[in-house]
């Protein structure tokens, strides 16, 4: 039942890729990785992250290299076309956000 729930993640993001290409695939993973970035770099330097692959990943994903990468993807989506509205950028973006939480959400329904 989790699995079902969590599909909202692949929904959103390959309904983006169908609607927008190139631009909607740079953005939502512009959001999705910088939403981990986010949360991982808080949750490394507020402590109390567990010892083992948990930390690992948090570190991994609060590390210079992983923060590089979203720089990368920031960089791509601030490249694109001026024919993208932002309009629809911002809605690409803000509903890849809200497909992670939800997918994170997902085995607590």
């Amino acid at each position: 039942d989790a699995a079902s729930r969590g599909a909202v993640l692949s929904d959103f993001a390959l309904s983006a890729a169908r609607e927008g290409g190139y631009p909607a695939v740079m953005t939502v993973l512009f959001a999705a990785e910088s939403l981990y970035f986010t949360w991982c770099v808080r949750a490394h330097e507020g402590g109390g992250v567990p010892a083992g692959p948990i930390g690992e990943w948090v570190s991994l994903h609060a590390g210079d290299a992983f923060r590089e990468g979203v720089d990368a993807l920031a960089a791509q989506v601030d490249a694109l076309s001026a024919d993208v509205p932002d309009e629809r950028l911002a809605r690409w973006f803000a509903g890849m956000l809200d497909a992670e939480i939800a997918f994170h959400d997902a085995v607590y329904r």
